[in-house]
């Protein structure tokens, strides 16, 4: 929940999250950081340009901030691997144990986020259909190389 995390069997209270309205006082509503995603054992908290990772069992931060320019709609999702977001306006994502950024150049981000993470794979569909931009009219799909040595047996 946005102020917690509560065990299943009794519903008591485990953790709390820090309440966003103040750390962030000066913030408008719909810029308020949130809970985005359950990744592992731990909660991501933020908004469109920004997350913090917190412990489920503990609700404490683990590590500082991660931020960077969006520009664009697309929202942030996630997998147990990474966030897919826009970074400067270019479809990307960013690697969750080493925060680093990788963008995808001339991958059109979509208003309608067409970044789908699942575990190592993204799947970036075209949905450049109507669209007047400078944008290849591809899909495309990355695959790991350890998800594909674990398929082939290696």
């Amino acid at each position: 929940m946005a102020t917690g995390m509560y065990r299943a069997g009794d519903g008591s209270l485990a953790a709390t999250l820090p309440d966003p309205a103040k750390a962030y006082p000066k913030a408008q509503a719909a810029n308020l950081p949130k809970p985005l995603f359950v990744v592992g054992d731990k909660v991501l908290v933020g908004s469109d340009e920004r997350y913090v990772e917190y412990d489920l069992q503990t609700g404490k931060a683990v590590g500082p901030a991660m931020t960077w320019t969006r520009r664009g709609c697309t929202v942030p999702r996630a997998s147990s691997v990474f966030v897919t977001t826009r970074v400067r306006g270019n479809a990307a994502c960013i690697d969750l144990a080493s925060r680093e950024i990788i963008s995808f150049w001339n991958v059109r981000a979509a208003c309608s986020n067409n970044l789908f993470p699942a575990s190592g794979v993204v799947n970036m569909p075209s949905l450049t259909g109507g669209c007047t931009c400078n944008y290849l009219p591809v899909s495309q799909a990355y695959v790991p190389g350890w998800v594909i040595a674990r398929g082939s047996g290696q």
